[in-house]
């Protein structure tokens, strides 16, 4: 909890806005929008987490949201191709496959959170607090060492900070 803020009025002027996107269907869809303010540190004030919704619905209801005028990239899922191109097509610019390698972007978005460098507008990414809080990793099985893999369960948030973070 020490990563929730209050929220403020953010000086869009002194910094830079991304987005991270996780496609999904019949699971959520995810955008986290976030501000990276002068010293690095991102903070997240809002959120699109939908499911059932093809790509171009999304366009429209993303582009149609206050936060999205100031934002100069939105990083996703790169095998989801034939979205992005929808997504550009549909007139979401800017909609770029973000690298996908999963153990360095954990990594970084460990680092960020140890550094007190990624900050959560309360009340406003309710579904991306209450994926990172339920962030888990399986037990050892018979008492064997495992690979740090996480339970790939609830993360749609989670995957779109992360395309955020690690680009």
């Amino acid at each position: 909890d020490a990563h929730i803020i209050e929220p403020y009025e953010l000086d869009f002027s002194n910094g830079r806005t991304y987005a991270g996107l996780d496609f999904g269907q019949s699971n959520p869809s995810s955008v986290e929008w976030a501000f990276k303010d002068k010293d690095g540190t991102y903070i997240f004030f809002a959120e699109y987490y939908h499911k059932n919704k093809i790509p171009s619905q999304m366009a429209k209801e993303i582009k149609a949201r206050d936060c999205n005028r100031a934002v100069e990239g939105y990083f996703c899922d790169p095998s989801a191709t034939p979205y992005i191109n929808e997504m550009i097509d549909k007139g979401l610019k800017k909609v770029w496959g973000a690298d996908n390698e999963f153990e360095a972007g954990r990594m970084r978005v460990t680092e960020f959170l140890r550094a007190g460098r990624l900050k959560i507008f309360k009340g406003r990414c309710p579904n991306l607090v209450r994926e990172l809080k339920r962030y888990s990793y399986p037990e050892p099985a018979d008492g064997r060492e495992q690979k740090e893999k996480p339970v790939k369960v609830d993360d749609h948030a989670v995957d779109a900070l992360r395309y955020l973070i690690y680009n």
